[in-house]
């Protein structure tokens, strides 16, 4: 079921992608897309597969919350974060942020022993991270490259006030 479930991942990533241009032709009043947003649309394509989805939930006997638990099956589940990063020339959204999108993986260890865990990143930046070299894309590309599954390639984006000119996703069975 792993490796149908990572195809599963790679579409619902693209849906969310899909989204996201969508939106950005819509005339957004927001400084950057919303990571909720990205998660509901993941959320969305996983309960038209009917799956049972839930945003926000808790991690096993904790407060602590995971951005979107998916089941399955009877014993089948995964449990999925999701975190943004930029790079952009003159443009800082939020100072600091940006450095921490890793923050949120040790938080994966908490999903039960035998669900996967799956990390996603969703990427804005003004060039394509593949053709220039930064610390940023450095940094995303030496993270657990043995288990990264998928990678959407940068894709022409546009959002307004903003030099953002491409998005781009990965995910991670870690």
């Amino acid at each position: 079921m792993t490796e149908q479930f990572r195809d599963e991942i790679k579409r619902a990533i693209e849906y969310a992608i899909a989204d996201l241009l969508e939106i950005s032709e819509n005339s957004p009043h927001e400084v950057l897309p919303k990571e909720g947003q990205f998660r509901s649309a993941m959320y969305a394509y996983f309960k038209h597969r009917g799956c049972a989805a839930h945003v926000e939930a808790d991690y096993p006997g904790t407060r602590k919350e995971c951005d979107l638990r998916v089941r399955w099956g009877p014993h089948e589940e995964a449990w999925i974060e999701v975190k943004t990063v930029w790079h952009a020339k003159g443009w800082v959204n939020k100072p600091g942020l940006s450095r921490l999108w890793e923050d949120d993986v040790p938080r994966l260890k908490m999903a039960p022993e035998n669900a996967l865990r799956v990390f996603v990143l969703r990427g804005f930046f003004d060039h394509d991270p593949a053709k220039r070299k930064t610390s940023v894309s450095e940094r995303i590309q030496g993270f657990h490259p043995d288990k990264r599954i998928y990678d959407s390639g940068a894709r022409d984006f546009h959002w307004p006030n903003s030099p953002i000119s491409k998005l781009q996703a990965w995910a991670w069975l870690l």
